[in-house]
């Protein structure tokens, strides 16, 4: 399969526009250059100035040495290493945006997330490959028994 250029850019605008400078601040890349969603986790926040904060291994890393992380604003990552960072008590202090994908998201996570004192914003995100990285985007809501899968992504 081959992914074209033309679609990493029109995922790259739309992320430009959907998430702010500061949320794309500093994005946590814990995705294997290899699979999709590091085009993300790299290139959207380095398209609008932003660092990103590379992992050896996993997001799980932030367990490990969360002193490395203190800078990180946006966590992209699957709901079942959340819920562990969650449990460790590893969330990063300023990251206010997690963007999960990959797996369903559970309404009882998105609840978990949205009492945490540091998280405002809780995306559900999904897309094959062959769109790079996302099709859709939903905003997730605290309270909403179920999970929307969100609205299709510019340019699929």
């Amino acid at each position: 399969m081959v992914v074209e250029h033309v679609q990493v850019r029109a995922m790259l605008e739309w992320a430009g526009r959907v998430f702010s400078g500061g949320e794309l601040a500093g994005v946590l890349a814990a995705t294997s250059v290899s699979f999709d969603l590091s085009v993300f986790e790299i290139f959207a926040p380095l398209s609008v100035g932003g660092t990103v904060y590379l992992v050896p291994d996993s997001a799980l890393d932030l367990i490990a040495h969360p002193e490395c992380y203190v800078d990180v604003t946006l966590v992209n990552t699957v709901p079942s290493v959340v819920r562990e960072l969650l449990v460790a008590g590893a969330i990063p202090p300023r990251a206010g945006t997690v963007n999960l994908a990959g797996e369903a998201l559970a309404p009882g996570l998105v609840a978990e997330l949205y009492a945490h004192p540091v998280v405002g914003v809780v995306n559900n995100l999904y897309g094959p490959s062959e769109d790079t990285t996302y099709s859709t985007f939903a905003v997730t809501s605290a309270g909403d028994p179920r999970t929307p899968i969100g609205v299709p992504v510019d340019g699929t």
